[in-house]
């Protein structure tokens, strides 16, 4: 799931565009990134993070250094040594 402050109709053109198959939720008031510490000082951005959320709805891990062009391998790295932690 992603998560912006982009209104509905941004997002929706975002996920068109870019083929995403996952939903894409809207935080225009952005009351989400100020609750997960994500939201810029200026308060007009949040920062691009990666929050991984474990089978008991807890943050597992946090990726706050994203490469795009990377970004996925990372994200299954770190699924995989999560589940290797959690001897599964």
């Amino acid at each position: 799931m992603g998560i912006s402050m982009s209104d509905v109709q941004g997002q929706a053109a975002f996920a068109k565009a870019e083929g995403l198959t996952f939903p894409l939720l809207s935080d225009p008031d952005a009351s989400g990134a100020r609750k997960f510490g994500v939201l810029a000082k200026s308060g007009k951005w949040s920062r691009r993070v990666t929050f991984i959320i474990d089978g008991g709805g807890r943050i597992a891990d946090v990726i706050t250094k994203l490469d795009v062009r990377t970004h996925g391998e990372e994200i299954a790295k770190r699924l995989i040594e999560l589940k290797k932690a959690r001897g599964k």
